[in-house]
């Protein structure tokens, strides 16, 4: 979108030193809704139109146009005052790097945990100290709002869309299987009769299963296996 707006937006200046539109301007909060974000160029003399440099590094002064929408179709915060006639309350809005309205942007991205000035955001400026003479620079301070990104309702189900199929359950994660604890050897326990502590006798054991029936192919029945002979081998069947 770079260079969408250029030639069209008015500035959003702060005026000269000690004018009226200063005055004016000073201490309150300006911008709007961001529309454009321009490319990084390098600032000219507002005069003779001679690209500038830093005077001490020769380093080009870079500026980053940011066209901002002040009346925002009507319900802006921060509207600017028409200028004339074919004003539509856009203003183009230059942060220079270098300088102190920089470092003011860094810490309003910083604040929100944004990374850029994005379209759709919203930026705000105020001028609040320094009256923009020599040793005396003009401070400023910003506030960004980032852009809500959503999908605007697109994926809700309103009136008439298509009933979707049932969501699924929320699935519990896998665990780590279980692991069993080791057994504790049995406790000695104080036995009355004998005035001793004594281990207790082990549990018995569970009752012998009665024997299952199994089928005989020779006698075509079901019938209980012979008790097995001593030192031999069961027989599962009577002979």
């Amino acid at each position: 979108m770079a260079g969408f707006f250029e030639g069209g937006a008015k500035s959003l200046s702060f005026g000269e030193r000690n004018s009226e539109h200063a005055k004016r301007v000073f201490g309150k909060w300006r911008g709007g809704l961001v529309v454009n974000v321009g490319e990084a160029r390098q600032q000219t003399d507002y005069i003779n139109h001679e690209p500038k440099f830093w005077p001490k590094s020769q380093d080009p002064v870079m500026q980053l146009p940011i066209t901002l929408d002040t009346w925002e179709s009507g319900s802006g915060k921060c509207p600017e005052p028409a200028i004339d006639d074919e004003d539509d309350g856009v203003r183009d809005y230059y942060i220079t790097k270098g300088k102190q309205d920089f470092q003011a942007a860094r810490a309003a991205l910083k604040k929100v945990g944004a990374a850029d000035i994005a379209v759709g955001g919203h930026l705000y400026v105020r001028w609040f100290k320094g009256e923009g003479a020599m040793g005396d620079p003009r401070q400023f301070e910003m506030m960004y709002e980032p852009p809500a990104q959503t999908s605007a309702g697109f994926l809700d189900d309103g009136p008439g869309a298509p009933a979707g199929p049932p969501s699924m359950p929320p699935q519990v994660p896998n665990s780590a299987t279980p692991v069993t604890a080791p057994a504790q050897p049995p406790q000695p326990a104080l036995n009355p009769a004998t005035g001793q502590w004594e281990l207790p006798s082990a549990a018995p054991a569970a009752p012998a299963q009665p024997p299952q029936p199994v089928w005989n192919a020779a006698t075509g029945q079901w019938e209980l296996p012979s008790a097995a002979p001593a030192g031999g081998v069961t027989n599962p069947f009577r002979q």
